[in-house]
């Protein structure tokens, strides 16, 4: 049998309250000029992957990130790539 990554949720996003007071910490510092030239607009979650919601939960799934690798040692490696994918027809 092939390899079975967890495709669920491995870690927990921030709840609406925990965004709620980053924000107003950034609105803050924004308020007495301490924000970088250009993070003026930055939000609490900015750079952060979407969130997945699965079950009533809301957080992160590495399982992006592992198909982009399967990808790219596919791109890298054709004739392995192949050979796997031959074995687990």
């Amino acid at each position: 049998m092939e390899y079975q990554p967890w495709t669920g949720i491995d870690v927990a996003a921030y709840n609406p309250t925990q965004e709620a007071a980053m924000r107003m910490n950034l609105n803050t510092a924004n308020a007495f000029g301490m924000m970088p030239e250009g993070y003026g607009e930055l939000s609490p979650t900015e750079g952060m992957p979407e969130t997945v919601t699965q079950g009533g939960f809301t957080g992160y799934s590495s399982i992006p990130m592992y198909d982009l690798a399967v990808q790219e040692a596919a791109k890298r490696d054709p004739r392995t790539a192949q050979i796997r994918e031959d074995l687990y027809k």
